[in-house]
């Protein structure tokens, strides 16, 4: 059994006067109900259409990781 789901979150920010995006990313040990480290994510972030963060694939015993772009 595999799922595979893809989620996408658009921020616009542009005119907001902002100079950095900060944020926390990790999977989550409740995803499944019981904790269970069954899932994995690889995030990717983008800056005007062009990629300037990847994660690589990312299990809950990985824990959070802080970007600052």
């Amino acid at each position: 059994f595999r799922r595979v789901l893809f989620r996408s979150v658009e921020v616009n920010l542009e005119d907001c006067g902002y100079s950095r995006f900060e944020t926390y990313l990790g999977v989550d040990v409740n995803g499944d109900g019981r904790g269970l480290d069954r899932g994995s994510v690889n995030f990717k972030i983008y800056l005007d259409d062009a990629l300037v963060y990847e994660s690589g694939t990312l299990k809950v015993a990985d824990g959070m990781r802080f970007v600052s772009i």
